[in-house]
């Protein structure tokens, strides 16, 4: 899950089967920060996986910090908005969390609400595009790849009749091949056929967003890729493998200083064993060996190879 320190009590998560996918630091978060705290994590796609979004606020969030207010959550995949959430201060004295599947789609002919689950999509290419296409989709392309959720201090506005809804319902991704331009993208986010939904009458809930705040007060990104667990192990183990080669280089040198400060303070001995005394005013020419004869007499042999 995904937290901020400068807004404690808010988490974020993907969920793959109820279960929180496992996220990754993203090293470029520094470059994505919007005006507002935000969490930049790296998670994994798996191909025609369908997954939901998992928001949750506790009691170290400070709700009394402003006037009686909810949290309003607007989530964007691949720039398409999904349905939006909302939590209260009761949500975080009973520990509940909210998930989000997707969005739902209101049709007026048939009076019917229709809801459409999120799930990771692999995209196909195309290389014969014409012009328009590659522009249209180099629109879409620039998108993909981003789950983004907003949170908002809202209060309660009002309610209204359910409408019709704009919002596309792609169901795959076949993109010109020139509209990646090199780009290591090969998932997107589509959705599920439309359900029906039985509460189709209900009336929709509206929040007005507080003015001071200008904005969100929280962002929480999740880029997806399918190979990001892999990269990310061979980044780490890269990292591991220059790190400990860095420590052993730093424990070689600080051994040849120890050596080299030993030599120093290390007296100079004989090899008969004698000690030279550096104090006195002349040492000895050539240090001596004592060496033995066939006939089994010592005698002292001076070593010219000693500079």
């Amino acid at each position: 899950m995904a937290v901020l320190d400068d807004i404690p009590g808010i988490e974020v998560a993907v969920q793959i089967n109820g279960w929180d996918v496992v996220e990754y630091d993203d090293p470029d978060a520094s470059e994505h920060v919007r005006s507002c705290p935000t969490s930049s994590k790296y998670i994994e796609s798996i191909d025609d996986t369908e997954f939901t979004i998992r928001y949750k606020a506790s009691l170290g969030y400070n709700w009394e910090g402003c006037r009686d207010h909810v949290l309003r959550f607007r989530t964007f995949a691949d720039g398409l908005k999904l349905s939006g959430k909302v939590l209260f201060k009761t949500d975080a004295l009973h520990g509940r969390c909210i998930r989000n599947e997707g969005f739902s789609k209101y049709d007026p002919e048939t009076k019917e609400r229709y809801k459409y689950n999120c799930k990771f999509c692999p995209i196909s290419t195309v290389d014969d595009a014409g012009r328009e296409r590659v522009i249209e989709d180099s629109r879409v392309a620039k998108k993909l790849g981003l789950i983004e959720v907003e949170v908002y201090r809202s209060t309660f506005s009002g309610s209204r009749k359910p409408g019709a809804s704009s919002v596309a319902t792609p169901h795959s991704y076949e993109l010109a091949e020139k509209s990646l331009k090199g780009k290591a993208i090969s998932h997107g986010v589509s959705y599920t056929l439309g359900t029906v939904i039985k509460d189709k009458s209900r009336p929709r809930v509206t929040f007005r967003d507080f003015k001071e705040d200008g904005g969100p007060i929280a962002v929480f990104r999740f880029q997806y890729s399918p190979s990001v667990s892999r990269s990310f192990v061979l980044r780490m183990t890269q990292f591991g493998e220059a790190e400990e080669m860095e420590q052993m280089e730093q424990v070689v040198k600080s051994l040849e200083e120890e050596n080299r400060m030993e030599e120093k303070s290390r007296p100079v001995k004989r090899e008969i064993g004698e000690v030279y005394d550096p104090t006195q005013d002349q040492a000895p020419l050539r240090p001596t060996k004592l060496s033995r004869l066939a006939s089994g007499r010592e005698v002292q042999v001076v070593d010219l190879t000693d500079d």
